[in-house]
Formats: C-alpha cells, structure tokens, sequence
C-alpha cells in the first residue's frame, strides 16, 4: 500500500485560485480542452496535439486546447500550431507554477502519455472528463 501524500484539499484550493484568462476569453468554446506535461516529443508526444486538432476541425468542433508546461519542443510545436492557423484554438501558455485553475476550468482533462504526474493530476480533475482514449480514437484508427 502506498500512502496518497497528496494534500487534496490544498489543492482544490489552489485551483480556485482564479480563471484562466484563456477560458475567459473563449467561453463561447465547448470544449475546453486542458494539458498539462513538459513538452517533449521523445517522450510525451504532445507533437501529436496539432494531428488531433485537425480531426477535431474536420469534425467542426468549437474547441480551445491549453497546453500547460514547457520543454525542450516548445518552439516546434509552436511553429507547428502556427502552420495550421490553429493559434486561436491551441494555446500554449508555457509552466505554470500552480496549473490547477487550468484544470478545473477544463472540460476536458487529456492525456497524450503513460505516466508521470497522472496521480497529482487526477486529484483536480476527479470530476472532468479524461479524452485519452475517445480522442485518440478519433484521429488513429
């Protein structure tokens, strides 16, 4: 048994804290859509936003996507998103000390890798839904 050592309601707490202003800016956006990972294509993927955000265009879904964190693959999945024009619906908003806010103003909690801070994060989103699978089943069939 490995104890949870995660203060759950410091946490809730700090994900009161405030709005994003993204989501206060698009809040005519169904899906809000929230990521939180260090971007970095050998091991998260999060290249792979920019694929999914195609299929969910070709769906013609109104959708914000916030990346929160930052890495060594910044700048090319920024110039990636650029690319596309799809700056108005995928934002990254680079390392937040407290992501929180992020979460809970989500609809939509996704997850482009296995592991890492899965737990920590599931805390906060105990009642968003998680989109790994129905998204990547939407873009990788």
């Amino acid at each position: 048994v490995i104890k949870n050592v995660i203060d759950e309601r410091a946490v809730m707490q700090k994900a009161k804290l405030y709005t994003p202003r993204e989501f206060e800016l698009d809040t005519n956006k169904h899906l809000k859509i929230c990521t939180v990972a260090r971007i970095d294509n050998s091991s998260k993927r999060l290249d792979r936003v920019v694929e999914i955000g195609e299929k969910l265009h070709s769906l013609h879904l109104n959708y914000i996507w916030i990346i929160v964190g930052g890495g060594p693959d910044e700048l090319y999945l920024r110039e990636m998103i650029d690319s596309k024009n799809f700056s108005t619906n995928i934002k990254l908003v680079g390392f937040k000390e407290n992501p929180y806010p992020y979460i809970k103003n989500s609809t939509d909690l996704f997850f482009i890798f296995i592991s890492d801070g899965v737990k920590l994060l599931l805390v906060t989103s105990s009642t968003i839904p998680i989109v790994k699978s129905c998204l990547q089943s939407l873009v990788f069939k």
